[in-house]
């Protein structure tokens, strides 16, 4: 705010005194009497001037104040942003997989979060983050449909899906990726590779004229099932799909299949699905996986 000139007072005249001669007396008088008006008058401007120094002074103060608390809050802005870098920088692993004493900065990975270790610890396993104070979330999992792997088994138009073995697993047939936006994922030989983290698994496949079946999602680097899909019929003459949903969390980098099981062998090429020959491609197997932590 800027601030008006400083006001002058008018310099009072010679006030009269008592003893001097009547004319004297009275013409001070006067003249006393007519300053009083103009006093008043510059007396008014200078109350008005300091209050406008006093307010701009006020605005002033404030908005320094305001900097000061903005400036503090950059800094420490900065500062995180340094200490996230460097935590991100020395990345350690699962919280779970971690023993004896670790010092920041450090990052773990712990239900489906990342956290910022925020103290030294003595022994890491004695402060779980999110149970601790000792941790910060560091990154909050990426909104749900931005990290999405999409196969499927896809055959020209008028090919069954396949044979099936009754009374055992089977892999089912994975040939194309539709969608890949997960840094480091791939399909090879009908198995996907998936990077240490935490996914959302959607998968389905049909069978035909088979009786019972259902789909899996087989952890073929650990030989173990990862889920278990629905349990279906398709009677004679007849097709139903099996899904298999559900979240899986992985310590590193596995390989999984998906494996179908079937109560009896098909007579012929459709047991893993009946083709429509509509003229374009047939969808057999499919695969979505959602990275979401």
């Amino acid at each position: 705010m800027a601030i008006p000139a400083k006001p002058t007072l008018t310099t009072p005249p010679t006030a009269p005194v008592r003893g001097e001669d009547r004319a004297s007396f009275a013409n001070k008088a006067n003249a006393y009497v007519v300053f009083i008006g103009t006093n008043v008058t510059d007396l008014t401007a200078a109350i008005d001037w300091q209050d406008t120094v006093f307010t701009a002074t006020e605005v002033e103060a404030t908005d320094a104040a305001t900097s000061a608390t903005n400036a503090a809050t950059s800094l420490t802005t900065v500062q995180g942003l340094r200490d996230g870098v460097f935590a991100i920088a020395n990345f350690k692993g699962t919280w779970a997989s971690l023993t004896g004493a670790l010092n920041k900065p450090a990052t773990v990975f712990h239900d489906d979060l990342y956290w910022v270790l925020l103290n030294n610890l003595a022994d890491v396993t004695a402060s779980e983050p999110g149970i601790s104070g000792d941790w910060l979330i560091a990154s909050k999992p990426p909104a749900f449909e931005s990290q999405l792997f999409y196969a499927v088994d896809e055959k020209t138009s008028g090919t069954n899906g396949g044979s099936a073995l009754g009374g055992s697993y089977s892999t089912r047939a994975l040939n194309t990726i539709k969608v890949n936006q997960i840094a480091g994922a791939s399909l090879a030989s009908d198995r996907v590779t998936l990077p240490y983290g935490s996914y959302y698994f959607d998968v389905s496949a049909p069978a035909f004229n088979i009786s019972q079946h259902k789909i899996s999602v087989y952890n073929f680097s650990d030989s173990a099932f990862a889920l278990i899909g629905t349990s279906e019929l398709a009677a004679s003459g007849g097709q139903t799909r099996s899904f298999a949903f559900g979240k899986v969390t992985i310590a590193s980098t596995k390989v999984f299949d998906f494996r179908h099981y079937f109560n009896s062998t098909s007579g012929g090429v459709t047991g893993r699905g009946q083709s429509t020959a509509s003229g374009d491609a047939e969808t057999y197997t499919t695969v979505k996986i959602w990275k979401v932590g």
